[in-house]
C-alpha cells in the first residue's frame, strides 16, 4: 500500500506540468513545462536519497552536521543536473520553434532560491515521512513482540496446568476404581478426550466452538468425582 501511494504521489506531481503543457504547446508552455519537470525529477531523487539512506545513516544516528553536508553536495549536484536537463530538453522540443531563451542571471539567482525553497521542504517532508514510517514499525513490531509474549504466557500456562491437572485426575480416578469400576472408566475416557485435544490444539490459534464444548464437558464430568454426590452441576450449551 505505502509503495502504490508513493507511485501514485509522484506519478501526480511529474505528469500535471505534461498535461498542462498539452494545453498550451507554444514556447513558454513548452519552457515551463521543461522547468517543472526536470524540477519535480530533482525533488524526487532528493526525497529518496534521504528517505532511503541520509535520514536512517546520518540524521538518526546524529551525525547533524554531516546530513546538512550531505544534502548541499546532493543540491549542488543536482542543480547542475537540473541545468543540464532544462537545456537539453528544451534544445530538443523547442528547436523548431525558435531557440533557445538565454535567462537572465536574476531570473536564474530567482530559480535557484525557488529551487532551494523547494529542496528544504523535501527534505523535511522525507524527514516526516521517515518518522511516521519508523513510529509504524516500530508499534507493528511491539505488537507482534507482544502477541508473542502473550502466547508464550499462554503456552507456559497450559504445560503447567496440564499436568497439575492430569495427576490430580488420575488420583480421583484410582480412588473410584474400588468404589465404581464403571464411573472409573467413563472418567479415563474423559480425561484420554481432554488430554488428546489439548494435545492436538496446542499450537492453533482457533479452535471449532463445538470441540471447546465437549472439552469442557469432559472437564465437568472429572470435576464431579471431586465433589459430594449431594453436589449438582448443570450445564447447557446453545
Amino acid at each position: 500500500f505505502h509503495a502504490l501511494l508513493h507511485v501514485a504521489v509522484w506519478s501526480i506531481l511529474l505528469f500535471v506540468p505534461i498535461s498542462l503543457h498539452l494545453e498550451s504547446p507554444d514556447v513558454i508552455g513548452i519552457r515551463w513545462t521543461v522547468r517543472n519537470v526536470t524540477v519535480m525529477t530533482m525533488c524526487l531523487i532528493a526525497f529518496y536519497v534521504n528517505y532511503l539512506v541520509a535520514i536512517d545513516k546520518l540524521y538518526y544516528t546524529r551525525r547533524y552536521l554531516l546530513f546538512i553536508i550531505a544534502n548541499a553536495i546532493l543540491f549542488w549536484a543536482l542543480q547542475h543536473f537540473r541545468d543540464w536537463g532544462c537545456v537539453t530538453l528544451e534544445n530538443l522540443l523547442a528547436e523548431n520553434i525558435r531557440p533557445p531563451h538565454k535567462m537572465s542571471d536574476a531570473a536564474h539567482r530567482l530559480f535557484v532560491f525557488n529551487d532551494i525553497i523547494y529542496f528544504a521542504l523535501v527534505v523535511l517532508a522525507a524527514l516526516g515521512v521517515r518518522h511516521s514510517a519508523l513510529i509504524s514499525e516500530v508499534e507493528l513490531r511491539n505488537k507482534k513482540l507482544e502477541n508473542e509474549t502473550l502466547t508464550s504466557e499462554l503456552s507456559l500456562l497450559k504445560y503447567q496446568i496440564q499436568p497439575h491437572f492430569f495427576f490430580n485426575s488420575l488420583n480421583n480416578i484410582y480412588a473410584l476404581i474400588s468404589l465404581s469400576p464403571s464411573s472409573a472408566q467413563k472418567a479415563v475416557h474423559s480425561l484420554s478426550k481432554m488430554m488428546r485435544y489439548m494435545l492436538s490444539t496446542l499450537n492453533q490459534n482457533f479452535v471449532p466452538v463445538k470441540s471447546e464444548a465437549e472439552l469442557i464437558q469432559s472437564y465437568i464430568s472429572l470435576m464431579k468425582l471431586r465433589m459430594p454426590a449431594k453436589f449438582h452441576i448443570e450445564a447447557h450449551f446453545c
